[in-house]
């Protein structure tokens, strides 16, 4: 058999055909099978009892065996919670060394969560073969040239009311809206703000295109000592953030970002920057992944405006920088609770040998306590030894010049909390980490 490479993922095309076609393909080929089911809801769909039906049902196409390294195929079945009383399950199906293929993930089937539990798993068992029958057309070598092959399955049927529709679907995008707020520590300066954000997301319907746009507003209210006590002032930051995400396969995906903002009352009156990169991910994206590890690379662009001039003598920097990020998300429950947490090196290679890059670093937790209730809580820092937006001069016994700490060179923290309300496609938000 000829060597057969082929990325199942981005080659399924889903279709309507009855299950009589697998068991057609499958009728001259006994498969030996390992099976794992770990079901997080069991109320309809008990793992025993389809374990034990399946291979029943299936003698004589299939035959059990409980050691996984000793088998074909080995199957896997879990499931999650969703929103609009729907549980979705997902199918998974790994082919032995023998197949020359990648493990098949089968699109997975949502159901009301008043559906019969006899009916799940009918549907289930019956998509199961499926599978089956597309590794059986790779043995008999009849995928086409490219490697790719056709998997036709029959569509699981939602009784739920709130199903999205063809002219509204509510489960390509979100809307966001929350409220957080900061504190924040430089040496002996003090600062605390409260903030408010709109983020809209739309994903396109393969998973492939996804747009974001966010505007927010905050203002910070600072502190610093002076001979007599401290002085106290604010900062408005109004800013509105888009981000375009494209990705060509599973695990690569490009992105372009662009960020407007103001920083009125310090030394950075406003900026603009513009980012483009490639993001590869070592673990893909996937809806039923509960941990992703990616890798960043890319190029920036900042326009600064300053109100009094840094220490190179500028009121506007025009800088071009690269960046590398390495980010990493658990979901420690499926759609539930989601732990980020990344690290970022930003360097100016036209600044000198390293004097202005930044090295920053971020970890962030969000627990959604309901459908659409969201609690968040995160840390950051950064690191860097020159500032182009600190001014050359600063007279701290002036309250006017107080909020130009802001940007000061060193190392830098902060930590964030806040309350989030999510509609539409939470679970999506959940699970697509691209270049979050």
């Amino acid at each position: 058999m000829n060597k057969i490479f082929f990325t199942i993922l981005s080659l399924i095309f889903v279709s309507t055909a009855s299950d009589s076609n697998a068991q057609e393909i499958l009728a001259n080929k006994r498969f030996q099978v390992s099976f794992y089911c770990l079901l997080s809801i069991q109320e309809k769909m008990d793992c025993s009892t389809f374990e034990r039906s399946f291979f029943d049902n299936n003698s004589g196409l299939i035959s059990q065996v409980l050691d996984a390294r000793e088998a074909d195929l080995q199957v896997r079945i879990t499931n999650q919670s969703r929103p609009g009383n729907l549980t979705r399950y997902y199918i998974r199906i790994k082919p032995s060394d023998r197949f020359e293929a990648n493990t098949l993930d089968l699109p997975p089937m949502d159901f009301n969560n008043t559906t019969d539990g006899t009916l799940i798993m009918s549907a289930i068992e019956a998509r199961i073969r499926v599978g089956f029958a597309a590794f059986q057309e790779i043995e008999k070598s009849s995928v086409g040239v490219a490697g790719d092959i056709t998997i036709s399955t029959k569509s699981a049927v939602s009784t739920d009311p709130n199903k999205p529709t063809p002219g509204g679907n509510p489960g390509n995008w979100y809307i966001e809206a929350g409220t957080s707020g900061t504190g924040t520590t430089q040496g002996q300066v003090q600062s605390s703000s409260l903030a408010g954000s709109v983020v809209v997301d739309y994903f396109d319907p393969k998973g492939k295109f996804r747009f974001q746009v966010s505007p927010s507003y905050s203002q910070r209210v600072q502190t610093i000592p002076n001979a007599t006590g401290v002085d106290r002032g604010s900062v408005t930051n109004p800013r509105i953030y888009l981000k375009g995400i494209y990705s060509v396969s599973k695990r690569w995906s490009f992105a372009l970002i662009g960020l407007a903002a103001g920083s009125r009352g310090s030394n950075l009156d406003s900026y603009r920057t513009v980012s483009t990169g490639v993001e590869y991910a070592l673990v893909p994206y996937r809806t039923n992944e509960t941990q992703q590890l990616m890798f960043r690379i890319g190029p920036e662009f900042t326009v600064a405006n300053l109100e009094k001039a840094n220490e190179r003598g500028n009121l506007q920097e025009q800088v071009f920088a690269g960046f590398a990020q390495i980010a990493y998300v658990n979901q420690f429950i499926q759609d539930r609770v989601v732990f980020n947490a990344s690290a970022k090196a930003l360097t100016y290679p036209g600044l000198g040998a390293g004097a202005y890059n930044i090295y920053s670093g971020s970890l962030s937790i969000n627990v959604r306590a309901t459908k659409a209730l969201v609690f968040s809580g995160g840390a950051t820092f950064s690191q860097q030894k020159k500032s182009l937006t600190y001014p050359a001069a600063v007279d701290y016994s002036n309250p006017a010049q107080v909020l130009f700490i802001t940007g000061a060179a060193g190392v830098n923290y902060s930590y964030n909390f806040g309350v989030k309300l999510i509609f539409g496609a939470a679970s999506k938000k959940a699970s697509d980490q691209r270049w979050n």
